[in-house]
């Protein structure tokens, strides 16, 4: 594996994730991937004794849920997300 990497060279491995996600629910798990910032990469491969050439991308503990989340409130999309295109522009706050 080189340092750099096409955008789509981990296409089978989200969607791997996105399926044990998805199976999991079924089966009465809980998950959330967890993405890594590189900061933590040295700290972490030294905790658990990982080999040097793996590359940190991400981590999904798996467990019972203890209660049901909570609701959660988003703020509209046209205030989060900004289109550009020849027909629109999502004019964002």
């Amino acid at each position: 594996m080189t340092e750099f990497q096409p955008p789509l060279i981990n296409t089978h491995d989200r969607s791997f994730l996105s399926n044990r996600y998805l199976y999991y629910q079924q089966e009465g798990f809980g998950a959330s991937l967890q993405h890594y910032n590189p900061l933590i990469d040295e700290r972490v491969a030294k905790t658990w004794n990982l080999p040097e050439k793996w590359k940190l991308i991400a981590q999904m503990p798996v467990g019972k849920p203890t209660h049901t989340p909570g609701e959660k409130s988003f703020l509209p999309l046209d205030d989060r997300v900004r289109v550009f295109n020849s027909e629109r522009v999502s004019q964002a706050g």
